[in-house]
């Protein structure tokens, strides 16, 4: 919209991710799939009537994590390769898999440079590498191609080796030339603002205790604009219930100068509450009631 150049850096390994084809429109190595399957988005919005997740707290880990639940609770069977054994009551088969600690793999940094780990410890109990429980899983049913015995052979049926990966031409560069859309905000009417913070975004940080304890670690509780505060007559740090399409939350809510007038900023990750997608249009009440 004004003209200026934005460059995303892309999160751990996601250049692996379109190297290897785990997308529903690629291939290994960016090859177009003629018949596209859906993203994680689209098969929220339009649940589906199982899931596999495969590592994924859909709460947490989905842009939009009250959508996620209940597509998940909709849903008529789910799969969980998971690594830590809080299991979602919606989940009807839960399998221990090991975390990327405990897993010799493969990485791609943003330059498209392939960088290879190895498992720091064993596993420990039952739990085993996602990769093989997949595979005995393709074994269990009779399916072509699971016939892996190391990581090398998942390595070379994917076709990442370290000379395709130089070859490709990575581009961060965003093309959306999409335009700024009012949200109708409402009298009495406030946008989400969220983000993760650090010792929020997987599953390994929001499961150690010693990095939830430090300073750094996301509180649950609201900020917003002063003005908006006087305005609802809200103390600051009093109780508030917070109101959006799919339930209601309850927390405690600080006056912040950063917040942008006519905004609430939560972070996401923190405690048990799950939250909708930033943008969407929320609404306090003065008295949390139950």
């Amino acid at each position: 919209s004004t003209g200026a150049s934005l460059s995303i850096l892309p999160p751990a390994n996601s250049v692996a991710g379109w190297l290897g084809g785990c997308l529903p429109h690629r291939e290994s190595n960016g090859i177009v799939v003629n018949e596209p399957g859906l993203n994680a988005n689209q098969m929220i919005q339009n649940p589906r009537s199982a899931y596999l997740l495969f590592n994924v707290e859909p709460d947490n880990d989905l842009a939009d994590g009250v959508q996620a639940v209940l597509a998940m609770e909709s849903a008529k069977f789910v799969v969980s390769f998971q690594v830590f054994d809080e299991i979602p009551e919606y989940v009807d088969v839960a399998l221990p898999i090991t975390p990327f600690t405990e897993n010799s793999g493969t990485f791609v940094n943003c330059e498209g440079r392939m960088q290879k780990a190895t498992a720091a410890v064993e596993p420990d109990g039952q739990a085993r590498p996602g990769w093989k429980v997949l595979r005995v899983l393709g074994n269990l049913l009779e399916v072509p191609g699971f016939m892996y015995s190391d990581l090398n052979e998942v390595l070379n049926e994917a076709s990442v080796e370290s000379s395709l990966c130089e070859s490709q031409q990575l581009e961060n560069g965003d093309k959306d030339s999409s335009e700024f859309v009012d949200t109708g905000q409402g009298a009495g009417q406030f946008e989400l603002i969220s983000e993760m913070p650090i010792y929020a975004v997987d599953s390994i940080v929001r499961h150690a205790p010693a990095l939830q304890a430090t300073a750094d670690a996301a509180i649950e509780q609201a900020h917003m604009n002063p003005d908006d505060l006087r305005t609802l007559d809200i103390d600051d740090g009093a109780s508030v219930a917070i109101q959006h399409s799919f339930g209601l939350l309850q927390m405690n809510i600080i006056s912040d100068t950063r917040v942008p007038s006519g905004c609430i900023y939560i972070p996401a990750g923190a405690g048990k509450s799950v939250l909708p997608a930033t943008g969407t249009m929320i609404q306090i009440r003065r008295e949390a009631q139950s």
